[in-house]
């Protein structure tokens, strides 16, 4: 790519210290802000962010398991999945944390 020469030599298109663009980069609107202005607006006298989670509810009953797994977890929140960390057969498994604080060296001792 090669610039284009200033049509006179010593020429430059603005003064020094002064912009091309003095109001800047236009600001863009937050997503939220344009999704929530969007589905507040009506269509056949239903708005649409009715309208879209008709659909979405739709698709969930006719086994679409991405809609359904959208509204359940939009609606009740993920699943927790319980995690038991355990030694060979389910036994316990037995460790020791040392805390530093400083220079001194604390033994950890966990309530029994």
């Amino acid at each position: 790519m090669s610039k284009k020469p200033n049509p006179i030599p010593g020429n430059k298109p603005f003064k020094k210290g002064q912009s091309g663009n003095p109001n800047g980069r236009p600001k863009l609107r937050d997503i939220k802000e344009v999704l929530t202005d969007l589905l507040s607006q009506e269509k056949n006298k239903q708005q649409l962010v009715d309208a879209v989670m008709t659909v979405v509810v739709n698709k969930a009953l006719k086994g679409d398991l991405k809609a359904a797994d959208m509204l359940l977890s939009y609606t009740y929140g993920k699943p927790t999945q319980k995690t038991e960390i355990t030694g060979a057969d389910g036994e316990r498994i037995d460790f020791k944390v040392e805390v530093i604080q400083g220079e001194k060296n604390i033994p950890y001792k966990p309530e029994q």
